[in-house]
């Protein structure tokens, strides 16, 4: 498939665009969140679990176009905010699975 220099510039963006909200809405979200926690009458964890699983999509939507436009410069600087958010988000998986959280009763 023959991928015209225009439209990998604009993949580029997308992959940019994506990668940047995908670290940020889940973050300015979970404050909200917890700042208007008592006007919301759904629990908070499930709120701040969906937007986790939105930053993650939009991650790994990123790091797609990244790939798709690693050729122009914003295709690689949207596929690098990509690999290291979603390497820190493999990593927090693996601590949490591997050392469990203790309950202090």
């Amino acid at each position: 498939m023959c991928v015209i220099a225009n439209e990998k510039t604009t993949i580029g963006k997308v992959s940019l665009l994506s990668s940047i909200s995908g670290v940020l809405l889940p973050v300015i979200s979970m404050n909200l969140t917890t700042m208007f926690r008592t006007k919301f009458h759904v629990d908070a964890i499930c709120m701040n679990a969906a937007f986790v699983v939105l930053g993650l999509i939009l991650e790994l939507l990123a790091f797609d176009y990244g790939i798709a436009a690693r050729r122009t410069a914003t295709g690689i600087v949207g596929l690098s905010i990509s690999v290291i958010a979603l390497s820190i988000a493999v990593g927090f998986v693996v601590f949490f699975f591997v050392n469990p959280p203790r309950m202090c009763w």
